[in-house]
């Protein structure tokens, strides 16, 4: 995870139900940032230079503002950053709300993103697993309550689309669309599986400390980041790295025992698969599983971008989200006049040949990986 120190000023304002809470920036910065961008050029047809990606999570870091409530005597929190209809992005096993920086960075002139982290979402562990996955569902839900948002849409990856699946079964009316990456209504583990995550509750050590853990890791996710640049990587396995041990099985404990495949045909929900090159057998046959089942489903593929596609190609996704969004929404705005290829960041794109940099304006530099 990103280190910050502790906020010297706070400053808190009340929000309805909510509080929010816009913390001091860390003196130390989350991460080491490259020079500021140079001035536009006409290297670049009158753009801003695109910024590192670096600069985006710092700046993702200080604008950001935090926002708790309390639900049923539990504390539950999300951030919030951007201004538009708002989008709730939910995340999986590992990290925390800053592996979707440079997704939102892309979305917050469009969207209002709330980024839900399931350590600040307070479970109910005392019940049984479908009990636990509703008490999530609806503390996601009270906070869009305590925020004014009476009608959100969702992108959520891995475990966050096991609740996503739940909300739109919860509250159908109030879910516009849904993105799912990675998603999956029931993921069955085995015998010595369910063993190693019952002891791994118990454990107060953080994921970095079993390296093979860390390998699997790297095999599985390394290859897709930017070749050239292995601060990204590293970025991710530092996010990873820092997960303490319990958090991720209590989240996995949940998973096994929760199975949603039979109520998936209630969903109503417009829901777009996002499928990646790197989805292994498992993941493939849950996604196809729930293609199958739900009434209203597009399924869309990225191919050359692993299974974290908001880190390592969120110019590519969030292309995707917005040709979605206007097909369900009647919108007939653009989706970034972008081409079907990796263009190397938004200078490549239609509106900046037309002279319009608004889009480019937040334009992530890295190359053909962004």
């Amino acid at each position: 995870m990103v280190s910050q120190q502790p906020p010297s000023s706070p400053v808190v304002r009340r929000n309805g139900d909510s509080v929010v809470v816009r913390e001091t920036p860390s003196p130390d910065p989350p991460l080491a940032v490259s020079p500021a961008a140079a001035p536009p050029s006409t290297e670049t047809g009158g753009c801003p230079t695109p910024l590192a990606w670096q600069q985006v999570v710092k700046a993702f870091c200080e604008k950001r503002q935090r926002h708790q409530c309390s639900i049923e005597g539990r504390t539950a929190s999300v951030w919030t950053l951007g201004q538009g209809p708002p989008v709730y992005l939910m995340g999986g096993f590992v990290g925390d709300a800053s592996l979707f920086a440079l997704f939102v960075w892309l979305l917050q002139e469009e969207h209002t993103c709330v980024l839900c982290d399931w350590t600040c979402v307070n479970d109910d562990r005392s019940g049984d697993a479908p009990q636990q996955l509703q008490t999530l569902s609806q503390s996601v839900l009270r906070m869009a309550d305590s925020l004014g948002h009476d009608e959100i849409a969702l992108h959520a990856t891995s475990f966050g689309c096991l609740v996503g699946l739940q909300m739109m079964l919860d509250a159908p009316d109030r879910i516009a669309w849904a993105s799912l990456q990675g998603g999956f209504a029931a993921r069955r583990f085995s015998w010595t599986e369910k063993g190693l995550v019952a002891l791994a509750r118990r454990s107060g050590q953080p994921m970095g400390e079993f390296r093979p853990v860390t390998v699997v890791q790297e095999q599985n996710h390394r290859r897709w980041f930017p070749p050239f640049d292995i601060t990204r990587w590293n970025f991710y396995e530092r996010q990873m790295g820092s997960t303490p041990v319990r958090d991720v099985a209590r989240l996995a404990s949940i998973a096994g025992r929760a199975d949603l495949r039979p109520r998936l045909a209630e969903i109503t929900t417009p829901v777009m698969i996002v499928e990646t090159e790197g989805d292994g057998s498992v993941a493939t046959q849950a996604q196809q599983e729930l293609a199958g089942r739900l009434a209203r489903c597009t399924v869309e593929n990225i191919d050359n971008c692993g299974t974290l596609p908001h880190l390592t190609h969120p110019h590519r996704l969030a292309k995707l989200l917005r040709r979605f969004r206007n097909d369900v929404t009647g919108d007939s705005a653009p989706d970034d006049h972008a081409p079907d290829d990796d263009a190397p960041d938004d200078h490549a794109r239609g509106d900046c040949a037309r002279g319009d940099h608004a889009t480019c304006a937040n334009a992530i530099g890295d190359g053909v990986s962004s």
